[in-house]
């Protein structure tokens, strides 16, 4: 599944603002969720979403994509499968994770720091992205699994699409709340 024309054309045509502006706009869409976290935690989650972001090369609100479609923006959100926080980490990709950046680990209730789930959430993404050179197959393998994409790849079969194309709507609506949040 390809980004859609429309989608990439907002994403680049998005002029640039200030990251203080991004944050409070990513901190104020984040609050309008139950997210289970005080004020100043969201903030603290805001910044570190952009910066991180920023930094493995994610638009925020790609991310924000992923949260709303993996937890609804729920802090302690725990699927059927035993992923944790915000971003739907399992404890032993997130311990790996962990090691290999430096984050302290201290069993699963790691994953519900908003922090250290958000961190750990976007490094995964960024390995999935440069494992797989293609960002939709790097989003169906965060939801299905590198080994269970590996084996559809390797049997010839389709990629799983429902859970990319909510992404990407998520996305879109994510750039759509951004440019108008600009606006007023």
């Amino acid at each position: 599944m390809a980004l859609a024309p429309a989608l990439a054309a907002a994403a680049v045509a998005e002029p640039p603002r200030s990251a203080d502006r991004r944050v409070r706009s990513i901190a104020s869409r984040l609050a309008g969720h139950r997210t289970g976290l005080r004020r100043p935690a969201v903030d603290r989650l805001a910044r570190t979403l952009v910066r991180e972001a920023n930094r493995r090369g994610f638009e925020p609100e790609l991310v924000l994509a992923v949260m709303k479609v993996e937890s609804s923006f729920y802090n302690y959100a725990i699927s059927r499968a035993g992923a944790y926080g915000l971003m739907q980490i399992l404890p032993s990709t997130g311990e790996a994770l962990a090691r290999r950046l430096g984050i302290e680990w201290s069993g699963e209730e790691t994953l519900f720091d908003p922090i250290a789930n958000v961190r750990l959430g976007i490094a995964y993404l960024e390995q999935l992205r440069n494992r797989y050179g293609h960002l939709p197959t790097a989003l169906a393998a965060y939801n299905w699994g590198p080994t269970r994409i590996d084996r559809r790849l390797d049997g010839g079969d389709s990629l799983p699409g429902r859970y990319v194309g909510k992404v990407f709507d998520a996305y879109a609506e994510q750039l759509r709340l951004g440019r108008e949040a600009r606006l007023t």
